[in-house]
């Protein structure tokens, strides 16, 4: 019975020690993506414009210059997708809102979901899928990027913009 003892008690001095870690769960990006997000910030990273010619690469400030250069008087608060008030709010059933996209008091809901590596995010958007790249996320930050392409005078443009939100 004494080398039970023995034996027993740096067993049982041990065990909380290895088996605190398995007690903590990762937490799924679904659940941290759940509730409600304030957008913080926007820009565009970059902008490719394809055409017969060539691809060029342009800044957000280089691609406003462009465009002036091609007669569209535009400046950088025209290129923001939504308004600053604009906030997302996640549910956990797969739905979403989305308040003041356009400065307004307009609601959006839709369904979301996940894609299999958690690494993108697409919003159902009038029978279109919006698909968002997290580049960044915590349970009181993320910072996501989508692109968008336009064609316009027969070139493509590519708009790749990058989201900071915050709850």
């Amino acid at each position: 019975m004494d080398s039970l003892k023995k034996s027993f008690w740096p067993a049982a001095a041990i065990y909380p020690l290895l088996s605190a870690g398995q007690d903590d769960e990762e937490i799924s990006q679904q659940t941290l993506l759940s509730g409600t997000w304030s957008l913080d910030e926007q820009y565009i990273e970059k902008v490719t414009v394809s055409s017969v010619d060539d691809d060029p690469e342009f800044t957000e400030e280089e691609f406003i210059q462009y465009l002036a250069i091609n007669g569209e008087d535009i400046d950088a608060d025209e290129l923001q997708l939504f308004s600053e008030n604009t906030t997302f709010t996640f549910h956990e059933d797969s739905s979403y809102r989305v308040n003041g996209a356009d400065n307004s008091e307009t609601t959006i809901t839709s369904d979301w979901t996940l894609n299999n590596d958690e690494a993108q995010f697409s919003l159902s958007v009038s029978n279109e899928s919006l698909i968002f790249d997290i580049q960044s996320l915590s349970d009181t930050r993320t910072d996501v990027s989508f692109t968008m392409g336009e064609v316009t005078n027969g070139a493509l443009s590519q708009i790749n913009f990058v989201f900071s939100f915050s709850k």
